[in-house]
């Protein structure tokens, strides 16, 4: 059994009371029919597919169409992915298949916590990383028997990122150790991928943040390693097994429109990271030392100098990335009413946030 997941035990105890959040690390969710306007020509062939192709088992890899637009993306090979039940399962497949009792990994912090805990409980030893890249030099000098670097990147909670000339330092520093990179949020950032960075690099990410797709339950990895892929197709028989047919088919339009959903999300972003670095210079509750320009994720991690007392609104403390993070909040600023949930919460203003 696995330790509990501290942040989603939260929301599935909590989300349902609250009429909205300030800590989701989110963009709001499109329906398919935002998604057809989006198409434009294609709404047809998005239509036909949908209800006439069988619901039967897709392949074990994922949808072969589905792949090759992914491969488009990345700029490489259709079998170097597997689509996954969103980057949940792409992150347990990992750890899954390729650490054991014994093993020794280095770990960024702070970061989602299914990115160390699984490994954990496994056995293996972690070794966390404060993101300095002289720090992760001295790890590996000390610990030459490391067997893989876990990154989030952007990272979920701080928002922060590594930009090219770091992750090339990065992957200078490891060697040919594996690199394990969350990607949820890299498309709705600047920075590159690390598929790109690192030879040896296994990369996780989906639809769910930066594409407006959570219900899909649509993830991949994407690895160069065949014999990994091979693991991780294995151990998805215990677990999903097939992808749902339907969700593979909106995905893969989903993929068509891309550059859009993220011009869109971005926009909202950009306008919601203005309004909440001009309500910090009046904030009694925290300060954002850190750079507006710096930012590349979905959230932040501020620490706090007195939390907020709002009944209506759901806020995500940082001992939910753990324990040593407990004086700091994630705030999330991908939904287009932020403004108004910010207002709302750390003003103590009555009003609906939603209105």
């Amino acid at each position: 059994m696995f330790s509990p997941f501290l942040l989603e035990d939260f929301y599935n105890k909590f989300e349902a009371d609250y009429s909205c959040s300030l800590g989701s690390a989110c963009t709001d969710a499109m329906s398919l029919t935002e998604l057809c306007f989006l198409l434009e020509n294609k709404q047809e062939d998005l239509h036909k597919e949908l209800y006439q192709s069988p619901l039967d088992y897709s392949i074990q890899l994922g949808d072969e169409a589905l792949r090759t637009k992914l491969a488009q993306r990345y700029q490489t090979k259709t079998e170097n992915f597997i689509v996954t039940s969103g980057a949940s399962e792409a992150i347990l497949l990992c750890f899954l298949s390729i650490f054991k009792k014994g093993d020794e990994i280095i770990v960024q912090k702070p970061i989602y916590q299914s990115l160390f805990q699984i490994a954990e409980d496994l056995g293996v030893k972690i070794h966390n990383w404060d993101s300095q890249l002289e720090n992760l030099e001295q790890l590996i000098k000390n610990h030459p028997q490391i067997k893989a670097l876990v990154i989030n990147n952007p990272n979920n909670p701080t928002g922060l990122g590594f930009e090219a000339s770091e992750l090339s330092s990065i992957s200078e520093i490891i060697g040919p150790r594996l690199l394990i990179c969350d990607e949820v949020f890299q498309a709705i950032s600047s920075l590159p991928s690390c598929f790109e960075q690192h030879e040896n690099s296994i990369i996780i990410a989906d639809l769910s943040k930066c594409h407006s797709m959570p219900g899909l339950r649509i993830g991949w990895i994407l690895c160069r390693d065949k014999d990994l892929i091979a693991k991780f197709s294995s151990q998805k028989n215990y677990l999903s097994l097939r992808n749902a047919t339907n969700s593979e088919i909106i995905a893969k339009y989903t993929l068509d429109v891309e550059e859009k959903i993220i011009a869109r999300n971005k926009k909202t972003i950009s306008t919601n990271l203005d309004f909440l670095f001009s309500y910090n210079k009046k904030s009694l509750f925290f300060d954002l030392e850190i750079d507006r320009l710096k930012i590349q994720g979905l959230s932040i991690f501020p620490k706090l100098k007195q939390y907020p007392q709002r009944q209506d609104v759901l806020f995500v403390d940082g001992k939910h990335f753990g324990l040593e993070f407990e004086n700091y909040m994630r705030i999330g600023f991908g939904m287009k009413n932020f403004s108004r949930v910010l207002e709302c919460s750390l003003n103590g203003i009555n009003n609906d946030p939603n209105e």
